[in-house]
Parts: C-alpha cells; sequence; structure tokens
C-alpha cells in the first residue's frame, strides 16, 4: 500500500485489518524515534544567513492582507487602501477605474482560468480577464460577509469558490455572471481554515477539533491522532503526502501509517496581532510565521529569520509563494519583502559565528569538513553543523590565510599573505610550517608532488610531508626567480602557469616559454576548459580566450564589457562539467560553452566584491563563494539553466485614450504611443532593462527602466515593435518579443493634399483677378504683403519637405528597403574600414556569407509578397544574435553579409554553425502555415588582407558549400595581399579592442 492510497483512506486506514502487528510496531518505533528525534533537535535555532529584500516601488499602503499570483504571473497585493498589481517593473492600483469599489481588500483568489475574485468592505467584485471587475450580489445576502472580519476564499475540486467569514463555510454558485447563490457547506461551528486534498477530500479546523470529510461522511479526528486542543488556522499538504496543521499555539503533521500526529511546536512564542501563517516552499520545506520571524523547516528543525537577514521588527500579515518559488513577506505598516535566492543560496557571515566577513578561501576535507579561511583566522565546520569551529592557530600566519588546498593524503595546506606554507593533519588537527615565499597559488599533481606559485618562482616537492620545497630552476633562466601569479595542474599532470614574464608549459618534465603575443598584456589569472581553451584575467580589462595548440598560439579572443559583470577579474575556475566561472569585484559570471549567465547581490550573493581566490567547487557540484562580505554557498550549481529568460509580454498598449492590442489597429491623432510591459521574473531585486525599436525603422535600440516604450508621433502606416529585456549586467534575458500594430490615417489626411491644392489655386487666381483689375496703391501694398507672407511660407514648406526628402535619400542610400539592413554599398564600405583597423591594430577579422537555399524556387511556389515576408524574418534573427560590435547588412537577393571584427577562423566557424542551427530551427512565415528554409555559409577570415581577398575567399567558401548540398558551412583562410605588412606568425591575433 503506497502513501497516495494510505492517503485516500485517511483516516480509516488506522482501523485497517490491511496492517498486520508486526508492520503496525515497525510504524510505532519509528514515529516514537522521529518524535524523539524531533523533540531534540525543535529547539536549536539553526541555520543560515538568508536575505530579504523590499520589493520594487512598494503599494503606497503598507499594511496588506493578501497577496495572490495571476497565471501571467503578476503578483496581487490587497491592502487597507486598495488593490495593487505588481508586473517586474512597477505596481498599478486598480480601482473604481476597474470596476472595483471600497478600499479595504479582505481577501484575494486567483484562478488557474485567469479570473480574480476580490472581496472588500462593499462586496464581492470577479475578473475574467484580471483586467476590468463586475460586482457580484449574493443572494440571499450573506452578513458574515460584511461583518469585517477575516474571509477566506477556497477553490474545491469542482472549480467552484468556498468562502469561510466568521466561523462559517459557503459554497458560491453562480446563477448569473454578477449573482452567486451561496449555500451552507459545513454545519459544524465554528470553522476556522478549509483545505482540499490531493483527492478532493475536505480538511477544516473545526472548533479546537481537526475534521474529515469524504464520501463517507465527516469525522473529527483530534482523539485518534493525539492532537491538542487548539484552533487550526491553517492546513497545507506537502509533496509526500504529509498533511500539517498550523494552530494558534501548535504545529503538527500527520503522515500516512502513523496513527498519530507529530508536533513541531516553534521553540519561541511571543505576542502578536496577527494570525500565524503556512505555506510551502518549492523544495516542498514547511515556511510558517510568529508575530515578525519567519520560521523554515529543514532537516528535522526550525530556523528562525528575522530582522538580521532583512526583515522588519513588525508582524508579518501576509505570507505567499509564487512560481518560482520566491517567498513574499508582508509585514504590517512595513510592505512587502522577496526572499532572495531562495532554496538556491545560504550565506554564512559573522552572524553565524564567522570571525569575519571577509572570507577569501574555502575547501572540503575527506572527513567532510569545511574549512574556511577568513580576515580573522581559519575556521572549519563539521558535517551537518551550520556553526562553525575556530581552528586554534599556533602562528599569526593563520589569520592572513588567503589559499587553501586539499593533498591526496587529506592534509590541509594554507598559505597567503605571510611568508611560509602551513599543513594541517587531518587527524590531530596539528601543524606544521614549512619556510616558502609568499605563495599565491599551489597545487597538487596527479602523482602527489606539491606545485606552488610564489613571489620568488616556482616551487615543488615530490614528497612534500618529508622534504620541504625546492625552486625550480629549469624553466628560463631570467624567469626563475620572477614573480608567479597563478598554476593550474590539468589531470594529465600538465603544469601551466603565470609570471611577469608570460606564460609557460610543463610537458614531459620540461618547460616551454609560450608567447602569446601579448606584450602590454600581463596575465594574472588563468584556467584551461574541457575545449582546451586557455582564459586569462591580468592588468588589462575583460577576459581573453586563448587557443593553443603545439606551444603557439592559434587563436586569440578578447571579451570586455557584457556579458561580463566587470572589466576587473579577480578568479577563475573550470567546474567539473566544464563550465567557466568568473569572479569579479560586481558578481560572478558562469558561461557554459553557449551562453553566459551572471549573479550579484539581486540574486543572493552577500556582497558583490569577490575574493581572488575565492571560487570552490565542492564534492556535490556545489560553489563556494568568497567575498568581502561574507561566504555564499551556490546550492545548486550543477543544475543551473543554461541562461536567464524572462519572460516578457505586453500588458497593455494606449495611443491617448484609445486602447488596441498587439496586431490591432490605432486611428491616428497626435496624442503620444504608450506600450506597457510585464517581466514577471522575482528571482532578482532590479527588474529587467527593456530595449526597444522600431524595426526597419529605427537603426538604434532605445532603453526604458520602467518597462514602458514612449512614442511621442508616429504617421499613419504599418509598424512592428522589437523588445528584448536584459538585466543589470547588460545580457539578454528574454526572446525578442514582436508587437505588430497599425495606425490608420484620418479622411482629413487621406484628402488633405487634393484640399489643399484646390485652395491654393483658389488663392492664386483671386489674387490674379485683384491685380489684373488694378487695384489701389495701398491695396496693393496690401495684397503684395500677403502675397509676400505666403511665398515665404510656401519657401518654408519647401525647405521642410527638401530635408525630408534628403533624410530618405539618406536613408534609402544606406540602409535596405525591404529588410531594414545596411545595403550592398556600405556594408563592402565598413568592411573596407574593419580592415584598415584590423591593420593598425593587428587583430583578425572574418567574414559570413550567407544565402538562403533555394530561395528562388520559394518565391516561384509561394510569391514575392511571402518571399519578402520572410527575408525580412530573416534579416531579424541575424539582427538578434550578432555581437554589439559585429555587422550586418544585405547583398542582394537573398545573400547576406556578417562582419566579424576580431574573430579569428575557427571561431568564425563556430558562429556559423551556430546561426546556421538558428535558421535551420526558425518558424518563417509561410503562406499558410510556418515555413522552415536552411542556408549556406562561406566563412573567410584573415589579417593584413585586402577586403576584395576576403570577399573573394568567402564567395568561393559559399560556392563550395552550394556544391556540397543545403544546409553546409566551408571555411577559408585568406593570405596577405602582396605589399601589406603581416604580423609575425608567432603573434597571429592579438585582442579585439572597442569599436572606433
Amino acid at each position: 500500500m503506497n502513501e497516495a492510497t494510505v492517503l485516500h483512506a485517511f483516516p480509516s486506514f488506522f482501523s485497517s485489518q490491511q496492517i498486520t502487528q508486526a508492520q503496525k510496531m515497525i510504524m510505532q518505533t519509528r514515529f516514537f524515534s522521529y518524535l524523539v528525534l524531533s523533540l531534540c533537535l525543535t529547539p536549536l535555532l539553526r541555520g543560515q544567513h538568508y536575505w530579504f529584500a523590499d520589493a520594487n516601488s512598494a503599494p503606497g499602503n503598507l499594511n496588506i492582507h493578501a497577496i495572490a499570483e495571476d497565471r501571467r504571473g503578476r503578483i496581487w497585493a490587497g491592502t487597507e487602501n486598495g488593490l495593487y498589481r505588481y508586473n517586474g517593473f512597477r505596481y498599478q492600483k486598480l480601482g473604481p477605474e476597474r470596476g472595483i469599489t471600497g478600499h479595504n481588500i479582505r481577501s484575494l483568489l486567483a484562478l488557474p482560468d485567469g479570473s480574480i475574485t476580490v472581496v472588500t468592505e462593499a462586496g464581492i467584485f470577479r475578473s475574467s480577464d484580471s483586467e476590468s471587475f463586475s460586482a457580484v450580489s449574493l443572494s440571499p445576502a450573506l452578513t458574515d460577509v460584511n461583518s469585517g472580519g477575516a474571509i477566506t476564499l477556497v477553490q474545491t475540486p469542482q472549480k467552484q469558490i468556498a468562502l469561510l467569514a466568521e466561523g462559517n463555510a459557503y459554497l458560491l454558485h453562480p446563477v448569473t455572471q454578477d449573482r452567486w447563490n451561496p449555500e451552507r457547506l459545513l454545519a459544524k461551528d465554528p470553522i476556522y481554515s478549509l483545505f482540499y486534498d490531493a483527492h478532493g477530500d475536505l480538511w477544516f479546523g473545526c472548533g479546537e477539533d481537526l475534521c474529515h470529510q469524504d464520501a463517507a461522511g465527516t469525522r473529527t479526528l483530534r482523539n485518534s491522532l493525539h492532537l491538542p486542543a487548539d484552533q487550526w488556522l491553517q492546513i497545507l499538504q506537502t509533496n509526500n503526502g504529509h498533511l500539517w496543521l498550523r494552530g494558534r499555539q501548535h504545529i503538527a503533521e500527520v503522515a500516512p501509517l502513523i496513527n498519530s500526529a507529530i508536533l513541531h511546536d516553534l521553540p519561541t512564542s511571543s505576542a502578536t496581532t496577527s494570525a500565524p501563517l503556512l505555506t510551502s516552499g518549492f523544495d516542498g520545506s514547511l515556511i510558517t510565521t510568529q508575530a515578525n520571524t519567519v520560521f523554515l523547516w529543514k532537516q528535522s528543525h526550525w530556523q528562525a529569520l528575522k530582522s538580521t537577514n532583512g526583515l522588519d521588527p513588525a508582524d508579518i500579515s501576509a505570507l505567499f509563494t509564487d512560481h518560482q518559488g520566491v517567498l513574499w513577506v508582508a509585514q504590517t505598516g512595513h510592505g512587502l519583502r522577496r526572499w532572495i535566492g531562495q532554496g538556491n543560496w545560504e550565506l554564512h557571515t559573522t552572524a553565524e559565528g564567522l570571525g569575519s566577513d571577509v572570507a577569501s578561501a574555502t575547501i572540503r576535507d575527506q572527513q567532510g569538513r569545511l574549512w574556511v579561511a577568513t580576515q580573522a583566522g581559519l575556521y572549519w565546520y563539521a558535517p551537518r553543523d551550520s556553526r562553525p569551529q575556530r581552528w586554534k592557530a599556533p602562528t599569526t600566519c593563520a589569520s592572513q590565510l588567503q589559499v587553501l588546498t586539499l593533498a591526496p593524503d587529506g592534509s590541509i595546506w594554507g598559505a597567503g599573505a605571510c611568508e611560509g606554507l602551513l599543513r594541517i593533519d587531518p587527524h590531530t588537527l596539528q601543524s606544521s610550517i614549512y619556510d616558502l615565499p609568499t605563495v599565491h597559488r599551489m597545487a597538487f599533481s596527479p602523482s602527489g608532488e606539491l606545485w606552488a606559485a610564489t613571489v620568488a618562482g616556482i616551487y615543488y616537492s615530490a614528497h612534500p610531508n618529508k622534504a620541504s620545497l625546492k625552486a625550480v630552476t629549469d624553466i628560463e633562466p631570467d624567469s626563475a626567480a620572477q614573480n608567479f601569479y597563478d598554476l593550474n595542474i590539468s589531470a594529465s599532470g600538465e603544469i601551466w602557469t603565470v609570471g611577469e614574464n608570460g606564460l609557460f608549459h610543463r610537458s614531459n618534465q620540461h618547460w616551454q616559454h609560450i608567447d602569446p603575443g601579448l606584450s602590454h598584456f600581463r596575465l594574472r589569472r588563468i584556467a584551461f576548459d574541457h575545449s582546451g581553451n586557455l582564459w586569462a584575467a591580468g592588468d588589462y580589462p575583460g577576459l581573453l580566450r586563448l587557443r593553443i595548440s603545439a606551444n603557439s598560439l592559434q587563436e586569440t579572443e578578447h571579451i570586455e564589457g557584457a556579458p561580463l559583470l566587470s572589466n576587473h577579474i579577480l578568479d577563475l575556475l573550470i567546474d567539473h562539467l566544464g563550465r567557466l566561472w568568473v569572479g569579479q569585484d560586481h558578481g560572478i559570471s558562469v558561461f557554459d560553452g553557449v551562453s553566459w549567465r551572471s549573479y550579484t547581490q539581486s540574486n543572493g550573493l552577500p556582497w558583490n566584491d569577490c575574493r581572488e581566490s575565492g571560487l570552490t567547487e565542492d564534492r556535490d557540484g556545489s560553489l563556494w563563494i568568497g567575498t568581502s562580505g561574507g561566504l555564499a554557498h551556490l546550492l545548486h550549481a550543477e543544475t543551473l539553466p543554461a541562461s536567464d529568460h524572462t519572460s516578457l509580454s505586453l500588458e497593455d498598449a494606449f495611443k491617448g485614450s484609445q486602447h488596441f492590442t498587439s496586431g490591432g489597429s490605432v486611428l491616428w491623432d497626435d496624442q503620444p504611443l504608450q506600450f506597457t510591459f510585464a517581466a514577471p521574473d522575482y528571482s532578482r531585486i532590479h527588474p529587467a532593462l527593456l530595449h526597444y525599436r522600431l524595426l526597419g525603422r529605427e537603426s538604434t535600440w532605445n532603453l526604458t527602466t520602467d518597462g514602458t516604450a514612449h512614442y511621442p508621433q508616429l504617421p499613419p502606416g504599418e509598424y512592428l515593435l522589437e523588445v528584448t529585456g536584459e538585466d543589470e549586467s547588460g545580457n539578454a534575458t528574454s526572446t525578442a518579443l514582436e508587437i505588430p500594430f497599425h495606425i490608420e490615417p484620418r479622411w482629413s489626411q487621406v484628402l488633405a493634399v487634393p484640399v489643399l491644392a484646390a485652395l491654393l489655386l483658389i488663392v492664386l487666381i483671386t489674387l490674379w483677378l485683384r491685380f489684373r483689375n488694378g487695384p489701389s496703391d495701398s491695396k496693393r501694398t496690401y495684397h503684395t504683403e500677403a502675397n509676400t507672407r505666403l511665398q515665404n511660407e510656401q519657401l518654408e514648406q519647401e525647405r521642410k519637405k527638401l530635408r525630408k526628402t534628403r533624410e530618405r535619400i539618406r536613408s534609402l542610400s544606406e540602409y535596405d528597403d525591404l529588410t531594414g539592413l545596411w545595403n550592398q554599398r556600405i556594408i563592402i564600405e565598413r568592411l573596407r574600414i574593419e580592415l584598415e583597423r584590423s591593420r593598425r591594430h593587428h587583430f583578425s577579422v572574418s567574414i559570413l556569407r550567407v544565402d538562403i537555399d533555394g530561395f528562388r524556387r520559394v518565391n516561384e511556389l509561394l510569391g514575392f509578397h511571402t518571399g519578402d515576408r520572410i527575408l525580412q524574418e530573416i534579416s531579424r534573427i541575424l539582427l538578434r544574435t550578432i555581437r554589439s560590435y559585429d555587422w550586418v547588412g544585405r547583398l542582394g537577393g537573398s545573400e547576406f553579409l556578417i562582419i566579424l571584427p576580431g574573430s579569428g577562423l575557427r571561431s568564425a566557424q563556430l558562429r556559423a554553425d551556430a546561426l546556421r542551427s538558428i535558421l535551420e530551427a526558425a518558424q518563417l512565415p509561410g503562406a499558410s502555415s510556418p515555413f522552415f528554409l536552411t542556408a549556406c555559409f562561406g566563412v573567410a577570415s584573415g589579417s593584413e588582407c585586402s577586403c576584395d581577398q576576403l570577399l573573394r575567399d568567402a564567395s568561393l567558401a559559399l560556392l563550395q558549400a552550394k556544391q556540397e548540398g543545403y544546409n553546409h558551412v566551408v571555411a577559408h583562410s585568406t593570405e596577405p595581399a602582396p605589399g601589406i605588412y603581416h604580423a609575425n606568425s608567432d603573434q597571429a591575433s592579438l585582442f579585439f579592442g572597442a569599436a572606433e
């Protein structure tokens, strides 16, 4: 009998004959051991540091009684001063203009069908689209609803609404859209809570008892479950099928196969004016409240979260968990708080026992202890213990440790700002000191050798427990005693290290100096990924990706600005999945080989300033991050999604007072256009930034931080608004949202030209007749002045027309009229400029010639109109996928040219293959259904070459790709043109700087 079957039989299973006496004895033994364990652990208020942050732009009234979430992910807050809705950017108040009267929101219910039910002191209001509300009358009327007490709304398994008010429960039957018939649901009195379990059975707090109702009838369970007398105000079912009960004084858990409830009372109690609350986290954890404290049930004990975690010293009035698992907490007079990083972040600071918030390095030993080097000394956590113990160091050097590593024999090794190397025995915790210059980095080889990069050279020992470390002298005569900053050892025993004189590689017991051609760059941090890329950071902005083969540099890529959070990089780490983690002075970023993802204080870090040796991967794949404000533990680093994606949607669109939707039409007037967007992603503190533009009409993006897009005036015509979301690091966080709309001209605008022409003709004829009839001198003078003014006005109009014509001609001369991309002349000229710049700075330039496969056949079968739409959609895809400093233009027909400054042949080939996959999967607008096409790519790359050479080689590569069949990528390397300076082959390509 599984738990679901037993729970459905609740509570009749307690007397079932199917349970043998042996089974009962086993259940009772488990129950009593579970009870003893919980009683022993409950008084301990243990736990890591968590953080609550203000919800953005909190509602104007800070007394919140109800929180809900609609099916679009928007958060609703019911306050004493009205109803508010949060869309990820700001709160919007909904009142009488939406059909809601009354200001005190007493209850909220959002259903999966999109409807919202709101109860105020003025009555009940319901909306089917969450936009406009209508009043609902109850027949007969209920005095309980208007009494001013607490009201609870619950959805029944039959998709109806149950209402609990003043201890009475009612089932609301819709008679018409605006009239409901209330039916008494339960005869027992008073009722304190209502809950429908997964099988549709009803559980409710009745008096000081717990009641259960199913098809067999209603039963009381207090005696059979050995429950204490209490008013059970909240009932909840967790993922494992257990029922949790929250009373005014007690908390109980009712599990299948145990004919008794287990009490998990809070260790503290305090006076409160608000009722205790109960909810569950996204991972099934239990969350409850007491006065101004949130309690989290984890691993058989309660963790208390209060003012030290960002909460205010005020009673908690509402508790809610949204679809992302973010916990929302409302506190009386203090608005809303969100739990940042819930379920994925733990923070360790001085509040949890560390001597300092400056955490420099971490390591986990073979006994499961976690060692943390802080500015106040070395600390260690025993397994399953949340309070650290300070290691009693025999030397002051232990308070300055900045590097930790684990030896194959289980000993812990540390080094820091002072000279010397520290070894701690894992069994006795006694230490030994080795004389050594100040160590920057150290590591053990697979064979057990210890290698250390110091301020005075590389040191090693084949048997570090028995012999001291010796200086390496065969690395290079001029470099042996230089300052070395970093050291990496591969699984095969190869050693990579960087010092003042550059990059060195040791393989087969021989050292090789590798010149990456970076004369003005000094590397300080290196890391090798699983694809053979060497990632490097140092005394220069950003990050370098180096491709090294046979001890020579093959390719260099410089990453500066986005997608990084900062150009100041402090630490690099490659995890067991091959992902690159980058510690910066503004947070951490991770690259999985395809896309970037970043974390800051907005996501759960205690502080943005990472330490130089602060990144450590634990045995379970989680990540420890040392910062200047505490130690962060990213619990589920191994299951991170590839990238951030905010579900961006259009919420409202207005032109003046005219409302329209995506794909709709609006009549032209002189009022501005305003678009309002929703981004219901609450896992970070700051909302997304939005970039928007009118595709084909604007070549640059507009930026907004409040979730709205504005256009003062637009002439009549067809428009397509493109919107993308970004996080605070500048990385894209949403797929592009496209909103087509049409502005219709007024009849006066259609007739304006002929009417004005006719009026002008009449004026000219009148003036001619008056002059012909010989007007008097005074009249002649008057008419002359009037004629002069008219001519001046006409001249001014002609100037305006001429300016518009010039702008139009300039646009036509630079942009392709169909796609809005650069036209052939401009994109070729741009290529010449980039090649000139590559000659000055000696970096590579790559181009992609793209041709749509079988496009002539598309025009023949579907027509040129459909073909034009397909070309426009492909142009949008290309614009969305290029980097900010890349260039894309249309050469003509179905052929495009993409310029990739700073990319070598291999990098450009990978980019082309990625674009090929994107185009292959893209749904293109066909005549009646989505259409799929492929493309061939010709890739050419070179430095110090001519424009004609590069274009010729790309054309040959494209021709070869076409000959090999559709959907292919072929790459050619271009040789330098005769007479053009060619950089040394050992220095093939340097970094790609900011665009000039």
